[in-house]
């Protein structure tokens, strides 16, 4: 789920999207709520005069969050579970004739197949996972895709990448041992 919010003095409207592989179809205006389906299935919202007022991309703003929860609690029930986890390496295989590696991450609720470039991928590592409907701090998407014919569904995060310089630049972030598996990383950065 992602959050967008076009923002005015004259118009201002929140975009909630549940699925970005799909292409709007058909609305449902009711009242400040516009419902957006891909036929029968509902994939995001547009929220009128939501009472926000910073533009952008929203990923990590509980108001949002919770004026998007309670204008399509009628619709459906809408959770956001953290973008940015805490992961564990518990595979990681070299692909053939490339700098990259496959690996299997635990990100707590489950393992996810990902390809991933950084020198310091090895099995082991606690490090941090941006989760398929994540945006980077770049405004980067991070959605399933394929590298090298070879599925994968998330990224595994520099600390360029997350504008965190004390994690240096150079390969994804190593975290210590004390950082819990599944956390959401930025309630347990320390």
């Amino acid at each position: 789920m992602t959050f967008y919010l076009n923002y005015s003095k004259q118009f201002d409207v929140l975009i909630v999207t549940l699925n970005n592989n799909h292409d709007v179809t058909n609305t449902k205006a009711d009242g400040d709520v516009t419902v957006l389906y891909h036929n029968d299935e509902i994939v995001g919202f547009n929220l009128f005069h939501p009472g926000l007022t910073k533009s952008g991309w929203l990923s990590f703003d509980d108001e949002a969050i919770a004026v998007a929860t309670k204008k399509v609690a009628k619709y459906m029930p809408l959770t956001q579970g953290p973008q940015f986890v805490v992961a564990e390496i518990t595979e990681c295989t070299d692909i053939a004739g490339t700098h990259l590696h496959q690996c299997a991450v635990n990100v707590g609720t489950k393992i996810l197949q990902i390809v991933c470039g950084a020198e310091n991928a090895r099995v082991g590592l606690k490090t941090v996972c941006a989760v398929e409907g994540a945006f980077l701090p770049n405004g980067m998407l991070i959605t399933a895709g394929k590298l090298k014919g070879i599925d994968s569904f998330g990224m595994l995060c520099s600390g360029r990448e997350l504008n965190l310089t004390q994690f240096g630049a150079k390969g994804i972030i190593e975290l210590d041992a004390h950082y819990p598996i599944g956390a959401n990383f930025f309630e347990v950065l320390k």
